[in-house]
């Protein structure tokens, strides 16, 4: 393994550079190269044109000029073998490209020597391999050693006497060296900012690329592999509210950051304080960092408007009082810009940014705004195909109630009025046809709920109770087992999703008592405990599960035990699933429903 030597801390710009892939370094360090061989016979040729008379050691130049160019040469050959250029490489190309401008030039006049251009090419090679303050770090470098060259001239202005007739004063070496410092500081600026633009225009095509996927959480996914890199955040998450209905996608990302980019976008109904207090804010695009705050002042807000203009610092005394807990550093969010009713947060959870934050702010309102409207078709999509796949439902649970359901009663009814005549006659007779319907019984009570499953759910948080006290009764009325419902009487502040997910589990584990238990009592509670997390028991007096004892939800994942629509339900919902068994006597199933359903 290489050893790789690290001098400069990775901030936003090092890593928006570094998006562009290892295909692009390499390239660049090859570019590099061949300008380090063309201007290393630039000066070759320079001394041998005849221009060594502004030498003080004509020899000592013109060895050092020959030595340059049989590096440069080599440098390119064995960049080329190896097919790679790692930091160890940049660092000593780098160093060894400084001595060669100072001693070049310290031999051929300073500030006035023809070979200055070695100053420039040692900024350019910075700007070109890292960002801003590495070039300022080299910038300032260069001007030392040039100051450093005109104290040597004024202190020792004997030895310089053969340098020509032309006017070497220190007024004349200081402004000949300020103008060489200033155009390479433009040129290494303007080679930054070049990459950065074109790293920015690859990333969001690449975004916009991904995107594309009609489904959302692998567009979202597409992004969050993109920004995480990036902006190195704790936690990536996407925020959607239309109306009363909650929707939040999250990558959760470990540091530190792998090369690999695949992850998980795991999805919960309900906000949490986190996406509520981010769509407080006034502000488009914001930045929240414990950091910056003034004496005796609470922390500020730097924000942008939707225009991406500077909104300035926003006093986060004025913030929602629901905001995250004390302890979360730094918190980056930008809004979608949406058409209708629904709105959207990226939100960025602890990003790790550097001094680059007003950078890193605006380039997230440029990504956020250009994909913002593929997000918004894609949800308008899936809501579309929602509204239909309900109305598909819709159509076939009625065709199913009255078609084969019906069906199956009035061969069951048919199937009565021919017992009756049986009851005397012979008992193979009757035992097969007393089979026959229990069969078409059984097959029409999995008829039902299959019809109650696929059923579309319409009602209110609030109705919810009325809504489980109506589907327990039906459940008791159609198979004769007794079912209690405990309930609270005050209103529900649970989402429409989750009190839907809520009566999808209590049909579930309904179902599974029928089916499997053979239980005759079933208890269902839901209540809300003193720290405001909401719980779902089912509990009944049947066979119970194969093993004995409590079981959470991560040993059950593990052992691969457990109902798996029940365990995939409660997880949508961001709660937690444990159960208790007895086997042969009972089983409990405990549903926590976190008010905070994720985050």
């Amino acid at each position: 393994m290489p050893l790789r030597l690290r001098i400069f801390a990775e901030d936003f710009g090092r890593r928006l550079c570094a998006s562009l892939g290892v295909g692009e370094a390499l390239r660049t360090e090859e570019w590099l190269c061949v300008v380090r061989v063309v201007l290393a016979l630039y000066c070759y040729l320079w001394v041998k044109l005849g221009t060594s008379q502004l030498t003080l050691q004509p020899w000592q130049a013109q060895a050092l000029l020959n030595i340059y160019v049989a590096y440069s040469f080599l440098i390119f050959v064995l960049l080329r073998l190896h097919g790679a250029a790692d930091t160890t490489y940049q660092l000593t190309t780098l160093v060894v490209d400084f001595f060669f401008a100072g001693t070049v030039t310290i031999l051929t006049g300073g500030p006035e020597s023809a070979y200055g251009v070695l100053w420039v090419f040692v900024v350019m090679t910075t700007a070109c391999r890292w960002g801003l303050h590495e070039t300022y770090l080299a910038t300032v470098a260069c001007a030392l050693l040039l100051i450093i060259e005109v104290i040597v001239f004024r202190l020792w202005p004997q030895h310089f006497k053969t340098l020509g007739e032309g006017d070497h004063t220190i007024d004349r070496l200081l402004l000949r060296g300020t103008c060489l410092v200033v155009i390479s500081l433009l040129l290494g600026y303007g080679i930054v900012r070049e990459r950065r633009l074109r790293a920015e225009s690859a990333l969001v095509a690449r975004v916009l690329g991904h995107a594309l996927n009609p489904k959302m959480d692998r567009a979202l996914g597409a992004l969050f592999a993109e920004i995480t890199p990036l902006y190195a955040p704790r936690t990536a998450l996407v925020a959607l509210r239309k109306g009363n209905v909650e929707e939040i996608f999250s990558w959760e990302a470990e540091r530190p950051l792998t090369k690999s980019r695949v992850g998980v976008v795991r999805s919960a109904l309900q906000f949490s304080k986190l996406e509520a207090a981010a769509f407080s804010c006034p502000a488009h695009t914001w930045y929240f960092d414990r950091r910056l705050r003034r004496s005796g002042r609470a922390p500020r807000i730097l924000a942008l408007d939707v225009f991406g203009r500077r909104v300035g610092f926003l006093d986060s005394n004025d913030w929602h009082s629901g905001r995250p807990a004390d302890e979360l550093p730094s918190l980056m969010v930008s809004c979608f810009s949406f058409e209708q009713a629904l709105e959207g947060r990226l939100i960025l959870v602890d990003p790790s940014l550097g001094s680059e934050s007003k950078e890193a702010l605006r380039f997230l309102h440029t990504l956020v705004k250009r994909i913002g409207p593929v997000v918004q078709n894609i949800y308008l999509m899936r809501d579309t195909r929602t509204q239909l796949e309900d109305q598909v439902r819709a159509g076939l649970t009625r065709e199913l109630h009255d078609g084969i359901l019906q069906s199956l009663l009035a061969a069951e009814m048919q199937i009565e009025v021919l017992r009756r005549p049986c009851a005397n006659a012979s008992g193979e007779s009757e035992r097969r046809l007393e089979a026959l319907q229990a069969l078409i019984h059984q097959e029409a009570l999995n008829l039902r709920d299959l019809i109650e499953k696929t059923k579309p759910l319409n009602f209110s948080p609030k109705e919810l109770p009325d809504f489980l006290a109506e589907l327990v009764a039906k459940f008791r009325l159609e198979t004769g087992i007794s079912v209690r419902l405990e309930t609270e009487e005050k209103n529900i502040a649970l989402s429409p999703s989750v009190c839907h997910e809520i009566v999808r589990i209590v049909q579930e584990g309904l179902s599974n008592v029928r089916k499997h238990s053979g239980a005759r009592n079933v208890t269902i509670t839901l209540s809300e405990d003193d720290v405001g997390q909401r719980k779902l028991l089912i509990a009944d007096d049947g066979r119970g599960f194969e093993f004995r004892g409590r079981a959470t939800h991560t040993q059950l994942d593990a052992s691969h035990r457990g109902p798996g629509v029940i365990k995939e339900r409660v997880r949508l919902i961001g709660g937690e699933l444990t159960i208790d068994s007895s086997p042969g006597n009972w089983a409990r199933l405990e549903i926590t429903i976190p008010h905070e359903s994720h985050g």
